[in-house]
Order: structure tokens, then C-alpha cells, then sequence
């Protein structure tokens, strides 16, 4: 039996070693990767590109059909329509890409309805434009979007915004109805904005 135990606590000691050599080695060749952290700090776990569609701001999100771009339109109880922009990862777009971008709103969804220009926003981060307090809801706010990158020639992405009421300054992020490019609620959620 005593020699059972010691086999048991030899494997035991050995996988223990083995475990730290490994650690050792996998913590050296990430100090070597280029752009590797030096520091001691855990890193977060990579997020995939389009993994997270929930909307930042309590709004309506879309997926670019570029296939970088991300955005989320939200209406404010003062008749601002505010667009957040984001990457493929859902970082905030700074302030610099955000000027790259150019668009107009309309209200509904008729071709003729006045064009309302988006204009840099006072964070620096949207674009935005005053749509009055008078706005009747449910609305539908179609966008003409140019992303950043955009060709000057290309022709922009239309999105339709679905708006049943208006969304709060702070309103936190909530998971999203999955909306098809159009705006069609493609997920059998209830849209409650």
C-alpha cells in the first residue's frame, strides 16, 4: 500500500512540474507575439467581430452591409434622432471616423419627404439631427447613410428606424430584436421602442 501511495504522489508532484513548465512557456511565447502585453495583467478573452448586437443606448441596431460598420438610431423625448456608430467589434467610433460619416433623415417612408441633414453630434461620437418635440409617434425614420471608408461616388445605405415611443437619455442596453437591413423585426421579439 505505501508503495501504491508513493507512485500515486510522484504522478501527482510530476503533473504539478509539468503544469508549470507548460504555464512558463505559454506565459514566455505570448511575451514574445508582437503587440503581446508585458504587463502582468490578465488579458480579456478576444470578442469575435460581430459577436455582440446588443444596443448600447436602449435603441434600434443594424449591421452595416459592409460588414465593418455597426449603428444604433435612438429617438429622444426632446425630437433628436441621435445615430451611434460603431466598429465591427461595437467599439464607439471616434470622433475623426465619426466626421468621415455624412447622412439625412427622413420621417416615414416616402421618397419625397424632406431630407434632414445628420450633423456631428455635441459628443462627437454620433451624428444627430432636431426632429421637433411635435413628432407623432409610432414613426419611421429612414436614413441615407455614407459610412466612413465609403467611396465619394458609392451610394449610401438606407436604414429604417422603427419608432413606437420615444427612449430615454440613459437608457441601458437591452438585448435587440433582430432587425433585417430594412427593419423588419426578422425574430418574433416584441419591438417595444
Amino acid at each position: 500500500m505505501r508503495k501504491l501511495s508513493m507512485i500515486i504522489w510522484s504522478f501527482i508532484a510530476m503533473s504539478v512540474v509539468g503544469l508549470m513548465l507548460f504555464s512558463a512557456a505559454a506565459r514566455t511565447a505570448d511575451a514574445q507575439m508582437p503587440g503581446a502585453s508585458q504587463d502582468s495583467t490578465p488579458r480579456e478573452p478576444k470578442q469575435k467581430p460581430h459577436s455582440n448586437h446588443i444596443p448600447k443606448h436602449g435603441g434600434v441596431f443594424f449591421m452595416a452591409l459592409d460588414n465593418i460598420h455597426h449603428l444604433e438610431g435612438v429617438l429622444l423625448q426632446s425630437g433628436i434622432f441621435r445615430v451611434y456608430l460603431y466598429d465591427e467589434y461595437t467599439r464607439p467610433l471616434s470622433a475623426a471616423k465619426v466626421k468621415q460619416a455624412s447622412g439625412t433623415v427622413q420621417v416615414g417612408e416616402s421618397a419625397d419627404a424632406p431630407r434632414i441633414p445628420l450633423v456631428v453630434g455635441k459628443n462627437v461620437q454620433t451624428l444627430e439631427c432636431a426632429l421637433g418635440k411635435d413628432l407623432i409617434l409610432p414613426v419611421t425614420l429612414t436614413v441615407s447613410l455614407h459610412l466612413p471608408g465609403s467611396a465619394p461616388n458609392a451610394r449610401p445605405e438606407v436604414f429604417s428606424f422603427p419608432f413606437s415611443h420615444f427612449i430615454a437619455e440613459d437608457a441601458p442596453s437591452r438585448p435587440p430584436a433582430s432587425m433585417d437591413h430594412s427593419g423588419h423585426n426578422m425574430s418574433g421579439i416584441k419591438m417595444d421602442h
